[in-house]
């Protein structure tokens, strides 16, 4: 299997022609917005949060924490690595815990509806990005298991 830093290269090699691709075809802002998520997905959400002391899951530092009960729900390359069922996972459990969050410490969850509805067009192209990122995660995954297959 790829190791992190392979999968961040690959990422990070495509991101330049997908960012321009997205933003001659749909706007700047959109473009923008796209690798925003796209690299937000790479470091910090990708499909390996599963395993608890992963790069990406280091990368949170003393908020790492926060993926230990992700992981210990989630096998590795079990839901998490499934394209869009992965990224919807991640998304949804981090949603979760600032729920929890804000309860705790602003004991009103309107703050973030009111949020999310004022932001939702921005949200879909953050979320697009961290999908098409996840999306070639688990192509690599796919890539080089079939490789050593073959070998």
């Amino acid at each position: 299997m790829p190791r992190y830093r392979t999968h961040t290269g690959f990422n990070l090699l495509l991101l330049p022609l997908l960012a321009y691709l997205l933003g001659k075809y749909e706007g700047m802002e959109e473009g923008v917005l796209f690798s925003g998520g796209y690299l937000f997905a790479t470091y910090f959400m990708s499909p390996d949060v599963d395993i608890y002391r992963s790069g990406p899951v280091r990368r949170w530092r003393w908020l790492s924490i926060l993926w230990l009960p992700y992981s210990l729900l989630f096998s590795h390359r079990g839901l998490s690595h499934v394209p869009l069922i992965g990224t919807l996972t991640r998304i949804a459990y981090l949603g979760v815990v600032a729920l929890i969050i804000s309860l705790i410490v602003v004991r009103d969850t309107g703050v973030i509806e009111v949020w999310l509805r004022a932001h939702r067009y921005e949200l879909f192209w953050v979320a697009a990005g961290m999908f098409v990122a996840d999306t070639l995660h688990s192509l690599l995954d796919g890539v080089f298991t079939w490789l050593k297959r073959r070998s």
